[in-house]
């Protein structure tokens, strides 16, 4: 289980990286196969696990409506232009879907499903692509400094357990098992000094207001700490462990991207306020 989850993440860091330092237009393209790809597999578990609550979707149509949502943004520049665009052609959609269905409560209840994974997986996306987009080395910063305090945290949690006397304490055993005070304090601390690492080499920010590169570290943290929590709520509600297995040894899309889900948006406006 190891080896597969240590392969899938060196061959998806080396995919990553490329997009990002990738000069040419190879980048952009590589970009845009991963974006595709996760957001297709993202909205698709997402609503393969409500299924196991007995909630139908159009689990078949909805992905590709998020992937074209995702091409339509990520072709755009650096905008949110072509996103309302896209709305109101969804809602007609909808509308005619209801106004054909022969059983209107399972169309109704479909419609609401499909519309509730574009509005909660879709959107945070948008975001990822709309950074990469206006500059792509802030985007290396929010993956790097969020992934960074997911692995620190796992890391210190798991050796403070076994070091420990009695074990490490844990935060929410109910929801989310491993994860311990110990361990939250550990990934806090990591992120906030790859932040100011990460920031000054790459100068993102005001090198003289390193409080902004802290400040953007604590956030990312509790944003990514946030998410994965919301996704271990989201499938532990619906009886499943994992949102898929499309990834070998890290499980699905979704539970690769969800530290980055309340993370994307988040980041977006914190650089907005900054400016």
């Amino acid at each position: 289980m190891f080896i597969f989850r240590l392969l899938s993440f060196i061959v998806f860091i080396i995919l990553f990286l490329s997009s990002i330092f990738l000069e040419s237009i190879y980048g952009h393209i590589l970009f845009a196969i991963l974006s595709i790809f996760m957001a297709y597999f993202a909205i698709y578990e997402f609503l393969n696990v409500l299924s196991k609550l007995n909630k139908s979707s159009y689990i078949n149509i909805t992905p590709f409506i998020g992937v074209l949502i995702i091409i339509s943004i990520m072709s755009s520049g650096n905008s949110f232009e072509p996103f309302p665009a896209l709305l109101p052609v969804f809602a007609v959609i909808c509308w005619v879907a209801l106004l054909f269905a022969k059983d209107k409560k399972d169309s109704l209840e479909k419609i609401l499903n499909s519309s509730a994974a574009l509005l909660l997986i879709v959107i945070p996306l948008c975001f990822l692509a709309v950074i990469y987009n206006q500059n792509k080395y802030l985007l290396l910063f929010l993956v790097l400094v969020t992934k960074t305090g997911d692995t620190a945290a796992y890391v210190v949690g798991m050796l403070s357990n076994k070091i420990l006397p009695g074990g490490n304490h844990k935060i929410f055993p109910s929801i989310s098992p491993k994860k311990s005070w110990e361990g939250t304090m550990g990934g806090l601390f990591f992120s906030i000094i790859v932040s100011v690492g990460l920031g000054l080499s790459l100068n993102l920010f005001d090198s003289s207001q390193i409080y902004i590169l802290i400040i953007a570290g604590i956030i990312l943290f509790i944003g990514g700490f946030a998410g994965d929590l919301a996704e271990s709520s989201f499938k532990r509600a619906c009886g499943t462990k994992d949102s898929g297995n499309i990834i070998p040894g890290m499980g699905g899309a979704l539970d690769v991207l969800d530290s980055l889900i309340l993370n994307a948006p988040l980041f977006y406006y914190f650089c907005v306020m900054i400016k």
